[in-house]
């Protein structure tokens, strides 16, 4: 795992992360920039998301991880 900045943003690279530690509201970043809210996540760990150039869509998280890093410059 390792921490980098990319848009001005710090974000997780490198790691996955255990269902139980992707919460609803957490903001995710895409290697182009673009910022995704997590809307929910269920039980079996598909993740629903949506932001502004990312209508609502749902990904196993596993998926939803390869193509998402989690900004950590947040408060939760």
């Amino acid at each position: 795992m390792r921490i980098e900045n990319w848009y001005g943003n710090y974000i997780v690279c490198g790691h996955i992360f255990p269902v139980n530690e992707i919460k609803p509201g957490q903001k995710w970043q895409s290697s182009s920039g673009d910022i995704v809210t997590i809307d929910s996540i269920d039980n079996l760990g598909w993740v629903k998301y949506s932001g502004e150039h990312q209508p609502t869509a749902e990904k196993e998280s596993f998926a939803f991880q390869c193509r998402y890093c989690k900004i950590c410059n947040e408060k939760e």
